[in-house]
């Protein structure tokens, strides 16, 4: 007999934390109860699943809102990195990802993944200026 769960923790071959998933009432009794990684999806935990999904859901399109209007800032504009060089004007480290990351946050206040800094994909004309402290 199957039994709808939510899983407290990610579980290889069955699924995700924060997942509902259907498994055997012997994997449940035995396995996903003894260990504390599941829970029997009644209605008030799926009301409450419901409720969470929706919330994350929201802020993701809040955080998707915020990174257009940040990439719509940045179209054509400087970005200012402030790193330090030698006397002679060499960089001590090469400006990577990382430094754009941050630069990012502190200016418009948006985290951008690494993954998703791919600026000619997004057509988007970065230009960065970098400063010596």
């Amino acid at each position: 007999m199957k039994i709808k769960v939510l899983l407290l923790k990610d579980v290889a071959w069955i699924g995700w934390k924060w997942q509902l998933v259907d498994v055997s009432d012997a994997m449940f009794r035995n396995v996903l109860a003894k260990r504390w990684e599941a829970k029997i999806a009644d209605k008030k935990t799926i009301k409450a699943w419901e409720k969470k999904q929706e919330k994350q859901r929201q802020e993701n399109i809040e955080i998707d809102k915020k990174k257009h209007e940040a990439v719509q800032t940045m179209q054509g504009n400087w970005l200012e990195i402030k790193v330090q060089t030698s006397p002679d004007g060499h960089l001590y480290e090469k400006i990577d990802v990382r430094h754009i990351q941050s630069q990012i946050v502190l200016t418009h206040k948006v985290k951008f993944e690494s993954r998703e800094i791919d600026f000619p994909e997004k057509k988007v004309s970065l230009k960065l200026k970098v400063l010596t402290k």
